[in-house]
């Protein structure tokens, strides 16, 4: 809970500090990578689909309040506010995109563990619940890092997003592995 509450508040801050010319500079620096990664074709739909989502639901949420912005800074918090919310777009697909990918990884782990936990059970060996303390440790990290990946201001490289799958996996491993009820 406490990595969504700060996570919104790293947004907000962002909001009320970024210029748009930066945050237009950080979309810019999130299709670079992903272009680095996945290519030239899928960066730019990534890119236009969270612009144009984007566009959509600030254009929906500043239905209700009022439409005239009458100060320089009412105008420039809009237009950051936009440029804002199709970054953190930008992330979500970024971080999606990596998940499609890497998804066999936390399978492969997961079968694994398991494989090694029938093993152990079968030669009556010690399953250890330390280490299954860790990894379980490791899987409630992995499943808040998304929330701050969003909300940091700074550029996040697609391959930083395999590190954390790879995280992931090793949790997803030793959790299972060292299950110690009989199931």
């Amino acid at each position: 809970m406490w990595v969504i509450v700060v996570s919104m508040a790293a947004i907000l801050i962002t909001w009320i500090v970024a210029s748009p010319a930066w945050v237009a500079q950080q979309i810019g620096e999130e299709g670079m990578y992903i272009e680095s990664v996945f290519g030239k074709a899928i960066s730019d739909r990534v890119v236009a689909t969270a612009s144009d989502t984007g566009r959509v639901v600030y254009r929906h949420a500043t239905r209700y309040l009022n439409r005239r912005a009458t100060t320089q800074w009412g105008m420039t918090r809009g237009r950051t506010a936009r440029l804002l919310l199709t970054l953190i777009l930008v992330r979500i697909e970024n971080w999606l995109l990596m998940a499609l990918m890497l998804l066999p990884l936390i399978v492969a782990a997961a079968v694994d563990g398991w494989t090694q936990r029938a093993v152990a059970q079968q030669a009556g060996t010690y399953i250890n619940p330390v280490r299954f303390n860790i990894g379980f440790h490791i899987l409630h990290i992995s499943s808040v890092l998304p929330f701050v990946f969003v909300a940091i201001p700074l550029s996040v490289h697609p391959m930083f997003f395999a590190i954390y799958w790879l995280m992931a996996a090793v949790g997803v491993y030793t959790a299972v592995k060292h299950l110690h009820h009989r199931i």
